[in-house]
């Protein structure tokens, strides 16, 4: 009953936000900036479903029967997922990206293992669709690495969390202008900006204005790459 409580409540809270990131949407949002348009994201939804539900139907058979005709190795792939799943939601209870990538890859492993067995291999129509999902998706992902370099951040949901993409817009025009400005002191402000600076610094040494300092901050209003820096001396 206590598992059965657990994995009720890892559903509970974090089912929609699994499927954006099983399905890629979420994922091409956080690091490219690039919302779907719905032909392709409702496509991926149910394809990013489909593995969910797949993963969690064969972990539970196989924790019912005691993986029964299958090798251990097989036996334990499809009930990581599931099991991964009860415990997940004990220590995590916010639906930041970075959160699932041990779960979907786990469920990745476990859809892929069951093929290998014809006890559980899925038949020709379920395995079509999940191999026409896979290619929309790994098209889309090239996409959005050949794609423009620089798009506008995004403000969007992951589940219950609201998540932003800032953090990975293209920031050598900000490294290029405080290297041309020769500043070399960080008036702190933004933490993902500013460490970046001490790290380019200390990769990358330059001539040095004594008393040039730099303040770089996200400016929202402004086009891409939505980076601001401001110079100031000491006095």
């Amino acid at each position: 009953r206590a598992f059965v409580a657990l994995l009720a409540g890892f559903l509970w809270f974090h089912w929609v936000a699994l499927i954006e990131i099983q399905s890629g949407s979420a994922v091409l949002q956080r690091l490219a900036s690039w919302r779907l348009p719905l032909w392709a994201e409702v496509p991926l939804f149910v394809w990013g479903a489909a593995l969910l539900v797949t993963a969690a139907h064969d972990g539970l058979e196989r924790l019912k029967d005691g993986g029964a005709g299958l090798p251990p190795a097989a036996a334990l792939l499809a009930v990581l997922p599931v099991v991964y799943a009860a415990v997940f939601v004990v220590f995590r209870n916010t639906s930041s990206v970075r959160y699932y990538v041990v779960i979907s890859h786990l469920i990745v492993l476990a859809v892929a293992a069951r093929w290998s067995w014809p006890s559980t291999r899925p038949g020709r129509n379920d395995a079509a669709a999940l191999l026409v999902g896979a290619a929309l998706a790994h098209a889309l992902s090239w996409g959005a690495v050949l794609g423009p370099g620089s798009r506008a951040p995004l403000m969007f949901r992951v589940g219950w969390h609201k998540e932003k993409s800032h953090d990975f817009v293209d920031k050598s025009g900000l490294f290029e202008s405080v290297a041309r400005a020769g500043a070399c002191e960080v008036e702190y402000n933004e933490n993902q900006l500013d460490v970046l600076l001490h790290f380019d610094r200390l990769v990358y040494p330059r001539r040095c204005v004594p008393g040039r300092r730099v303040r770089a901050s996200y400016c929202w209003s402004c086009p891409p790459p939505v980076i601001s820096a401001e110079f100031t001396e000491a006095r």
